[in-house]
This record gives structure tokens, sequence and C-alpha cells, in this order.
């Protein structure tokens, strides 16, 4: 059984080696002398642990993702670019691919199926603009995954009383879940448009059937001091989600999780 995702501890950039080539806000090149090994994409935004998550989720639904590491810093940071990373902030390398060319759903249906249903799986599990699917050397993966779960923004899990914290949270579970039946919905028309209803279905049911021990495995992040609430909180918005999904397919719903313990 797989690990929970082992996040690094840093507590400057001097590890990251980055270059002065940047590709936007806080996003930025780094050579292979950094904790992932390969060369790069470093990117440090406000919702950058919703990028980790959506890889985490990715390889939960087995769509292919590039190498990816998770980091947070134990103290403010300031990022090139002009970003002040808060202490507590979760950042993300991304390995960067070789000459990458971008695939429509359209194009990798007609290369894998059952990838393109994956692809669609984890599409619905986005906010409001689902992911790019590349081609690089011979492979397909996805990336862009920012938008993946409910928006979560460090400061909102750390600062403020307990009540504070369960009062934001639940307004920003609330926002993702109440556009689950809407999402579906544009999910199965696209399903249908690329004639992959049934794959669909049986990538759901695949999902479906993980173990509640699975679940909370895959999706769960390691060596950060708010781990337990960070990861108790997005599984459960993904749970509230995929119930829906689970209820219109007679699929197994997954079992509630509780995060309010952890406030």
């Amino acid at each position: 059984m797989n690990s929970p995702h082992q996040l690094i501890l840093l507590s400057d950039l001097d590890r990251l080696d980055l270059a002065e080539e940047s590709f936007g806000y806080s996003t930025m090149l780094v050579s292979p002398n950094n904790p992932l090994g390969k060369k790069a994409i470093f990117k440090c935004k406000d919702v950058t642990i919703c990028e980790l998550f959506g890889y985490l989720l990715a390889q939960l639904l087995g769509a292919p993702t590039p190498d990816f590491l998770g980091l947070w810093f134990d103290r403010e940071v300031e990022i090139p670019g002009g970003y002040r990373a808060p202490a507590n902030h979760i950042a993300i390398l991304i390995e960067l691919l070789t000459a990458p060319r971008h695939m429509l759903l359209e194009h990798l249906v007609l290369r894998d199926r059952t990838l393109t249903a994956r692809v669609l799986a984890l599409c619905y599990f986005d906010r409001f603009e689902w992911p790019e699917v590349f081609s690089s050397d011979g492979s397909v993966v996805v990336l862009d995954l920012e938008r993946i779960g409910p928006i979560m923004c460090i400061d909102e899990f750390t600062c403020g009383s307990p009540e504070i914290i369960r009062e934001q949270l639940h307004y920003r579970q609330d926002e993702y879940v109440n556009a689950s039946d809407s999402d579906f919905r544009q999910l199965l028309c696209q399903a249908e448009q690329l004639q992959v209803q049934d794959e669909l279905r049986a990538e759901f049911g695949n999902l479906a059937d993980n173990s509640s021990e699975s679940l909370r495995r895959g999706l769960s992040l390691a060596g950060h001091p708010f781990s337990n609430l960070l990861s108790a909180f997005f599984q459960s918005a993904i749970t509230k989600r995929q119930a829906l999904c689970a209820t219109e397919m007679g699929l197994r719903p997954w079992p509630a999780v509780d995060w309010e313990s952890y406030t």
C-alpha cells in the first residue's frame, strides 16, 4: 500500500537553485539540483496546495502525471516576482517535460479510450476549468491541476480561532460541493460526445471500489504541521462530490470524512 505523500521542509529557497527564467506569477524553472532530482518547475501560489492534491487524486484515478514533489516552508519566504509565502505555505516541484505538445480529448480518445475516461473522471473533481493533457517523449500526462477540489489557502487553515476556521472551511466546502450536479451533467455531455460513457462508468466504478484506507493514504500529506486537517478537509470535499456521482451511477459512495475534529 502506498504511503502518504511526504512533503519536504524548506526554510528558504537555497536548495532549489532557482533559474532566472520564469513561467509566470510565482512559477519558475529549477535546475536538476533540487529535492526532486530532475529539472523541474517550481510553483508557489495561494492555491498550490490544490495542485498538489490534484496530482495525488490523478494518481489514485490512474491518470498519468509527471513526477512531482510537495514542499513546505516553516517560515515566511520571499518568492521572486513579488509573492511573500507565509509560514506553513505549500509549494510544489513538477518535472519539466521535454517538448510538450497540447493534446485535445478528441485526439486522445483515438489513442486510448480508457485513458480518456480517466482524464474525464479527474475533470469531474475540478472546480471550473478542466486539466490539460500533453504528450511528451511518447507519453501522455495531465497538467494544470490547481483547480482540483475546493479552494484551499493555507491561512484559512492556520489563522484564527477554531470557530472562524470552521466557518471559512464550511463555506469553501459548500461552494465546491454545491456545484457537483451541474459539473456532473457537463461531464456526461462530454463523455457522450467522445462516446466513452461505458468507459467512464467503469473508471468511476474502480474509484468507488477503493477502500477507505486506500483513499485516506492516497489523498494525504505527511510532514506538515497541519497535515491531518488539510488532508481530511480535501478528502471530505472529494467524498461529498463523489457521493452524487455514485448515486447517479448506482455505485458505492465513499464513507464520509470528518475534518472538524482537527480544528
